[in-house]
């Protein structure tokens, strides 16, 4: 794990937040600050974004799911 001590705003570039407790999650992001990983109790989900930004599916195991915009980016459906 790496701690940056700054007085300026930092940025952070596939950074990996976890916490040491019993009930131990992570979080795993990328360069455009996007949720791409979480882990929880031994399951790991997944998540996909396109090009605006919006996440457009998520998947774990044999799960996925898939969400779609219409015009205007509001979400419309969502399939699993």
């Amino acid at each position: 794990m790496r701690e940056v001590t700054t007085d300026a705003a930092a940025r952070f570039d596939n950074v990996v937040f976890t916490v040491d407790e019993p009930d131990m999650r992570a979080f795993e992001y990328n360069a455009s600050n996007e949720l791409t990983k979480s882990s929880h109790g031994g399951t790991d989900v997944y998540y996909s974004y396109d090009g605006l930004g919006r996440m457009v599916s998520k998947w774990s195991g044999n799960y996925s799911a898939a969400q779609y915009y219409r015009y205007g980016g509001k979400p419309f459906a969502r399939t699993s």
